[in-house]
């Protein structure tokens, strides 16, 4: 079982999660933009971000990021089964097998807020690459292009645990 961290999800994005750009001064052309997330944040406190429309990679704050909100009807089976059971509102067994209408509908009855929705499924692919790193299966999340957070990925599988 996932626990739901709210705070720790918005101290910095998880990479990989579609984002908003808001607030930026010295990009505001970017504000309003979709990026996607493509390193934790620095030791300078911005995190790398591609502009999906731009495809072009921008540091920026945490403050100035803003998950993008998903909808139920953006969600695949998958993610509405994960929705339910990390979030404490169904066990494994209540959601194995059920078909896609009726995830949605068990979803919408607990979820209304595509932000509240955006920020959950954050949370769980961010356990979820804790998780991997833990065991090892870390190319599971990473495409090869994310060089920083296989950097991070590899310092923290050969640290020496405490």
């Amino acid at each position: 079982m996932i626990l739901i961290d709210h705070e720790a999800a918005t101290a910095s994005f998880t990479v990989g999660c579609t984002v908003i750009l808001q607030n930026l001064v010295g990009g505001a052309q970017y504000n309003g933009k979709r990026a996607v997330v493509n390193s934790p944040k620095s030791s300078a406190g911005r995190q790398q971000v591609r502009i999906i429309d731009d495809d072009k990679v921008i540091a920026v704050k945490p403050v100035n990021l803003r998950y993008e909100p998903r909808e139920v009807s953006s969600l695949t089976a998958d993610e509405m089964r994960r929705v339910l059971i990390c979030s404490w509102k169904k066990t494994e067994s209540q959601v194995e097998g059920v078909d896609t209408n009726s995830l949605a509908a068990m979803v919408s009855k607990y979820f209304s807020c595509p932000a509240e929705l955006a920020t959950i499924l954050a949370i769980i692919k961010r356990q979820q690459q804790q998780e991997a790193i833990r065991f090892g299966a870390v190319d599971m999340f990473m495409d090869e292009t994310d060089e920083d957070l296989a950097d991070l990925m590899s310092n923290l599988k050969t640290s020496p645990k405490t």
